[in-house]
């Protein structure tokens, strides 16, 4: 046969295998959601199949009980952001109430010190009882709850952190669908041995070319629930060229929803020496729902350029099995700082809206959580004949829990994840420069669930187009990847919405920066 029509062959085989692939994971809805689903306004004939449809309203918000759970928002005025208690977050006559916790108290603050947890725990159960003095009552603030989030009334719940981290591949749906690997209990298992492999969310992290060290974008704040996302238009990623250190190309921008962690006190590594388990967990002061929106670019321009690279089987990323280590490659210095970058390159970091406090338990609770996503109406609409513009499409369904006799238990847990990131001489601290200090505020995102926007060819492809399309450079197989991918990655006018159980819901927007 002649090689062009062999080229063409693979080509089609490529690009259909993403579209296909893409379907598919739209159907992987978990059963246990069909009744969150209608009581939260999923659109009519609901079914788990590529039509099922999200609905956002402050019905998504029946879960917040700040009675249950002490909860914190930042409240918008004109002047500034002010952090609140919430009294009250009653669905049924569509009103929050908040109490301002004072302007020189951090709501992390509070929840650390039994003393001023307890004072917040009792002005809760006050206003509930109707036993609130006029002094107090005259501080609260009362507002109409859809009103507040059309006006996007809600910022971060917490100050802006020093370090916000990410997990990668710790759910084993992402690695199964959207990563296209057969992953069973065995490779959990033998996964769960390696370390984790984590990267920066915040600060903003350069590419790591010395001509670009200058590159970093300046974002010093978080996003609230509500906020529209500016992206550029270009991102910079790896080049396989010698001659080269980095191309330039069109950014192609990605949604995960992730439930981030915020520590409640310092944790050092020399400190982590002597600390059990359960002292890990008592130095956690809660949870908040986070947008890990993130560019991947650079991620896939590695695994095209790294695709035979292999951890040693000495090193803590190595999972010990010939498989898994050809999927996943090896865990760097390079590959943490451009995955880094690609996650901060832009003000990509959305939390909240609401800040739910830890409680006295020793496990993660089971923490059911969602995504959806439209597509607006600045695309090519001949490649959305299946889709009504501006709809939201479930895509991301799972629930967050660290109970092994779950299905979709995360694959590390929480302390593995602590003693990883402040471990002296892992990636991250190369990365930032020097060893990692965990502080109080500091966010740890726990990973994303399958239904993202990329979908990973199998790795066996990789090796098959080097040795057929010889006269090929990676850069090119970059181009020809994202092009059976282009209708699912976000574009202006496309919005996205997350929700997690007793953590709220978001509603994004996406612009290009002017």
């Amino acid at each position: 046969m002649n090689r062009k029509y062999i080229v063409l062959i693979i080509s089609l085989t490529v690009l259909l295998g993403g579209c296909f692939k893409s379907q598919d994971i739209q159907k992987q809805i978990f059963e246990h959601y069909d009744a969150i689903l209608k009581e939260n306004g999923a659109l009519n004939n609901y079914k788990r199949s590529a039509q099922t449809t999200v609905i956002p309203s402050t019905a998504w918000l029946k879960s917040i009980k700040p009675e249950d759970n002490v909860t914190f928002v930042s409240y918008r005025t004109i002047d500034k952001n002010i952090f609140c208690v919430v009294l009250d977050c009653n669905v049924t006559q569509n009103e929050i109430v908040l109490y301002p916790i004072g302007d020189n108290r951090s709501p992390v603050g509070i929840v650390m010190n039994p003393e001023y947890r307890k004072e917040f725990s009792k002005l809760i159960e006050d206003y509930h009882n109707e036993t609130l003095d006029k002094r107090t009552n005259d501080k609260i603030i009362r507002a109409d709850l859809s009103q507040s989030i059309a006006d996007k009334m809600y910022g971060s719940p917490i100050p802006v952190s020093n370090q916000v981290f990410a997990v990668a591949m710790n759910f084993s749906s992402h690695i199964e669908r959207d990563l296209a690997f057969d992953f069973d209990e065995k490779s959990r298992e033998i996964m769960g041995k390696a370390a984790p492999r984590v990267f920066f969310k915040y600060p903003p992290v350069a590419p790591p070319v010395q001509e670009l060290k200058d590159k970093k974008n300046n974002h010093d704040s978080f996003l609230g629930a509500y906020d529209t996302i500016k992206y550029d238009e270009k991102i910079f990623i790896p080049s396989d060229d010698p001659a080269l250190s980095y191309k330039t190309t069109d950014l192609k921008l990605d949604y995960e929803v992730e439930v981030g962690v915020v520590i409640g006190k310092q944790i050092r590594h020399e400190t982590l020496q002597t600390m059990s388990d359960e002292e890990i967990y008592s130095l956690i002061a809660g949870y908040v729902l986070v947008s890990d929106v993130k560019a991947r670019n650079p991620q896939v321009m590695l695994k095209i350029i790294n695709h035979n690279e292999k951890p040693d089987s000495d090193n803590a990323y190595s999972f010990q099995d010939a498989t898994l280590n050809n999927v996943f490659g090896s865990w760097t210095e390079q590959t943490c700082a451009w995955w880094s970058y690609a996650s901060t390159c832009n003000n990509f970091l959305s939390v909240g809206p609401f800040f739910v406090t830890a409680q006295e338990c020793l496990e993660l609770n089971e923490i059911p959580i969602l995504a959806a996503r439209s597509y607006g109406n600045s695309r090519d609409e001949k490649s959305l004949k299946k889709y009504l513009s501006d709809t939201l499409y479930l895509r991301q369904s799972t629930v967050v829990t660290e109970s092994k006799t779950h299905n979709h238990a995360l694959i590390w847990n929480l302390p593995q994840i602590v003693r990883e990131i402040v471990r002296p001489d892992n990636p991250l601290a190369s990365v930032a420069g020097e060893k990692i200090i965990l502080m109080p505020g500091d966010i740890i995102c726990l990973g994303t669930p399958s239904g993202v926007a990329l979908t990973s060819k199998p790795y066996p492809l990789f090796n098959f187009l080097k040795n057929l399309l010889f006269w090929m450079k990676p850069n090119q197989w970059h181009d020809m990847f994202f092009k059976g991918h282009q209708t699912e990655y976000l574009y202006p006018s496309d919005r996205v919405f997350m929700w997690g159980e007793k953590l709220g819901y978001q509603h994004l927007n996406f612009e290009l920066k002017k």
